[in-house]
């Protein structure tokens, strides 16, 4: 919550006539004697109460005698936006210990962010990584204060909801009714102030009929209760496109139902033993990636024959899709998104105008440490060394990031 200061100057006491006369509330309509009477009597003067994202509401007090209810639209208090056409948005791993800043991506000239992921703890509540003590807006992560630098930088947030751990407490599955779920989903968008929100739908989530259905249900009332937010989906995909049957019903259900995404985002990533690509410079992870694209292209194609609020862009749905690589090593030990695979990808993904290049994680664009594994715990680094990736950080993201917002 603000503290009672606007301008750098503490609030006063502003009167119904100096109001409408003050530039900062402009517009604002006096309180009525109703908001006066219920208001808590404090002896402090002025006190916040409560705010939303675009005013801040303060009790003024004169000698223990309510006097008015005024409502204030603090200067530092910035809108968030949706990205453009074309930007990078890496994932940030929200959960992992320590907890990762986003000014230190900032500083490094990356804009936007994809928070992930957000699930909950066995109950109907949203949470950071399905850990009970992570709520939204707690204090730990401090992620309101810096949800706000970045928007005032000009950057923007995605949340994704999810994830390939979710199992279980993947709110579609937690919340059994689509009230309670919309209910979960609209918590974390008041919390936040988003206007982008991701769905990461993997696993036994992706194929579960019932969760699908019920997620769709209830995101259709999330996009007609807030018709600003944008809506994505991560699927995983093969060279050969989205998954049969799990991602290609996905996309079905969400049309059927009539969520408007704004983007399908592709998991770049973990095509297994058929596809091995561990030799650096054979560039073979990136085809894999850039035929994926291609086949998605090509799928939503016949998907969106009948579907309306799509546009294409010379008959082509790239300006739909997402493409997330999974850099260094992947959890499919036999393969590596090295730095020429990720050059050759983004080359691709801007000629044919893919909206969204992001990967998997921030946390991770960084060779890997003295002493440290090569083969497991993924979180820490690409694993890559530094004759492989260098010796300063975010060298990925800068490629990736080439061309775009």
């Amino acid at each position: 919550m603000p503290k009672p200061f606007v301008g750098g100057t503490p609030w006063k006491h502003l009167g119904i006539a100096d109001m409408t006369n003050d530039a900062e509330n402009v517009g604002v309509k006096p309180p009525s004697k109703e908001e006066v009477k219920n208001a808590k009597l404090t002896k402090k003067d002025p006190i916040v109460v409560g705010d939303d994202e675009e005013t801040t509401t303060a009790i003024y007090n004169k000698g223990n005698k309510k006097t008015i209810v005024v409502k204030l639209t603090p200067k530092d208090n910035v809108k968030q936006t949706v990205a453009g056409d074309k930007f990078f948005m890496p994932f940030v791993d929200i959960a992992i210990w320590p907890p990762y800043k986003l000014q230190d991506g900032m500083d490094a000239g990356i804009k936007n962010f994809s928070l992930a992921f957000v699930n909950s703890a066995g109950s109907c509540s949203p949470t950071w990584g399905a850990y009970a003590s992570y709520t939204i807006n707690n204090d730990t992560l401090n992620l309101p204060k810096q949800i706000k630098a970045v928007a005032k930088a000009g950057g923007h947030i995605m949340i994704s909801f999810g994830g390939a751990t979710a199992g279980g407490n993947e709110l579609a599955n937690t919340c059994t009714t689509v009230a309670t779920l919309a209910a979960a989903y609209q918590s974390v968008i008041d919390d936040t102030g988003v206007k982008m929100i991701d769905f990461d739908i993997e696993g036994h989530n992706s194929y579960n009929k019932v969760n699908v259905l019920r997620r769709m249900k209830a995101l259709k009332i999330i996009q007609d209760k807030n018709p600003n937010v944008e809506i994505s989906f991560t699927l995983a995909t093969m060279p050969t496109g989205l998954l049969a049957p799990s991602g290609l019903m996905i996309v079905k259900t969400a049309i059927k139902e009539g969520v408007k995404f704004k983007m399908i985002n592709l998991m770049l990533m973990d095509y297994g033993y058929s596809f091995p690509a561990k030799t650096e410079g054979d560039l073979k992870i990136a085809g894999y990636s850039i035929q994926a694209l291609r086949s998605v292209n090509a799928q939503l194609k016949i998907l969106l024959t009948t579907a309306s609020g799509y546009d294409s862009v010379n008959g082509e749905y790239y300006n739909l899709l997402g493409a997330t690589p999974m850099i260094g090593r992947n959890d499919v030990l036999v393969e590596y998104f090295y730095k020429d695979d990720i050059e050759k990808l983004t080359q691709f993904c801007n000629e044919v105008g893919v909206k969204m290049t992001s990967m998997w994680s921030i946390n991770r664009d960084k060779a890997i440490a003295s002493g440290e594994s090569e083969v497991s715990i993924l979180y820490q680094s690409t694993k890559l060394t530094e004759a492989q990736y260098g010796t300063e950080k975010y060298k990925f993201s800068k490629l990736l990031k080439e061309g775009r917002e």
